[in-house]
């Protein structure tokens, strides 16, 4: 089972300070480096993973994207996600991922951002998977 400390008010009141919540992308120091791998988002259907706040899924959009999902298994960060979100193209979900990779198989993905505790994976998917 899937640990989910986010929700706890004291951690939230204390993540919410961090200069990657105040400022999003712009506050992430891994940013600039995430960014240099990213394919040209145009068109192309994500998945963001540990979606937060949904700064990424908003800059995806923005970028391009035809279409963004955002997990998380925080109940707060999805409710401020929506509450910061306003593009119908963008959706926030309170779930973990499917070990059948069933969230991927719905938007017939092309890229794949998973944020986690320590560290970000950029997973470009394979042009031909399905």
């Amino acid at each position: 089972m899937a640990q989910n400390v986010y929700d706890r008010p004291e951690f939230f009141t204390g993540y919410s300070q961090l200069g990657r919540s105040l400022h999003g992308l712009a506050g992430a120091a891994e940013w600039p480096a995430i960014r240099a791998m990213l394919p040209d988002l145009r068109d192309l259907r994500v998945l963001d993973l540990g979606c937060g706040f949904g700064w990424f899924a908003r800059w995806a959009r923005e970028n391009g994207a035809a279409q963004v999902l955002g997990l998380d298994l925080s109940e707060k960060m999805i409710a401020r996600a929506r509450q910061e979100t306003e593009d119908p193209s963008v959706e926030y979900q309170n779930r973990r991922p499917r070990a059948s990779g069933s969230a991927r198989s719905e938007l017939r993905l092309r890229l794949q951002l998973a944020r986690l505790p320590l560290h970000r994976r950029l997973r470009p998917v394979g042009a031909n998977d399905p």
